[in-house]
């Protein structure tokens, strides 16, 4: 009996573990704002890939919107482009990955014609946009997230767009893009 008992705390022990470091950093919009801009700031889309939405939860997404009000309602044309997708899912992913390495290029090397030097930005705050329907995803959470960061006494903002809620928390699937910052 003991050792059924220790199994038994065992186990729970582990997927306590696991549902703790499943919700990293991204497990809110403020943590994924946070963590993409100390990738960006470090020149690190390595890291900054770590959180760009990945094939399995594309199909998680797909199977939630298939099963969906949403989806009985879309037209044939539509649905038929939604099995198009879902057929090269793998292709798809990686091309959107690809994308988004660019982007976050473009996002460094516009800052540097801004004159905005990296490695002296500081966070300021985020700013969480309404929740959006932007992909007709049904029940599932997109929005924008907006980064306000300094240098010396310079305001500066980026949309982070239409990232996704999935198991993992907050993922980035359409990049970053400047904004102007609002005078609050």
């Amino acid at each position: 009996m003991r050792n059924r008992h220790s199994i038994h705390s065992s186990i729970l022990l582990v997927l306590t573990l696991l549902l703790l470091t499943s919700c990293g950093k991204n497990a809110t919009q403020e943590g994924l704002a946070h963590v993409a801009f100390n990738y960006l700031k470090n020149n690190n889309f390595k890291g900054y890939s770590k959180y760009l939405l990945t094939t399995d939860e594309t199909l998680d997404v797909l199977n939630e919107l298939e099963h969906s009000k949403l989806f009985k309602s879309y037209s044939k044309q539509k649905k038929q482009r939604y099995f198009t997708v879902r057929q090269n899912i793998k292709s798809h992913v990686s091309r959107l990955h690809k994308k988004l390495e660019k982007n976050f290029r473009n996002i460094l090397a516009e800052g540097i014609k801004k004159g905005v030097d990296w490695k002296k930005t500081k966070f300021v705050k985020i700013k969480i946009g309404p929740e959006d329907q932007v992909y007709d995803l049904g029940s599932v959470p997109s929005q924008h997230i907006y980064i306000v960061f300094k240098q010396g006494k310079k305001e500066y903002m980026l949309r982070l767009s239409n990232n996704i809620k999935t198991r993992r928390g907050w993922v980035i699937v359409d990049g970053l893009n400047w904004e102007e910052p609002d005078d609050e």
